[in-house]
């Protein structure tokens, strides 16, 4: 019996470092060309980009899209009482009143709309916020705007 739950705390903390591992993997590929971005707040933070993002939310909606159409997005968030629902083309809304954990790679679409969001990320591309909180880009803190800016990155 200890074995197994050493093999599962094992399991858990390389599953927790992937996401941070694979974004460092990314960011040392991109060289000058990915911008930094991390956000904490609620209202809503859509993204497209190629490069990785991670990230939790208390509770709320995620919308997302593998824009390369060879992954599977169902595989980017994990939860307890999500509720899937598959919108064409790769494209995927799941939501919950749980908290969710984030996770996408290489050039995907992502919309997050709910509280408490905190996601981070290093990659190339342009995205939306509105809502309450900060963010940062390339180290520069900002305010939410209350109505929907535009990002570049």
């Amino acid at each position: 019996m200890r074995k197994i739950a050493f093999i599962i705390a094992v399991a858990a903390a390389l599953a927790a470092a992937a996401p941070a591992s694979g974004a460092t993997l990314l960011a040392k590929a991109c060289r000058t060309s990915c911008s930094s971005f991390r956000a904490s707040g609620s209202g809503t933070v859509s993204i497209v980009a190629n490069g990785a993002e991670w990230g939790t939310m208390s509770r709320g909606t995620i919308w997302m899209r593998d824009r390369t159409g060879r992954g599977n997005p169902r595989n980017w968030v994990n939860g307890r009482g999500l509720h899937w629902k598959y919108l064409g083309r790769d494209g995927w809304r799941v939501s919950s009143s749980s908290q969710m954990t984030l996770s996408a790679s290489t050039k995907f679409w992502i919309k997050l709309q709910g509280r408490q969001i905190r996601v981070c990320g290093v990659f190339d591309g342009s995205g939306t916020i509105s809502g309450s909180g900060t963010y940062f880009v390339n180290g520069h803190k900002h305010r939410w705007p209350a109505s929907t800016a535009h990002l570049h990155f």
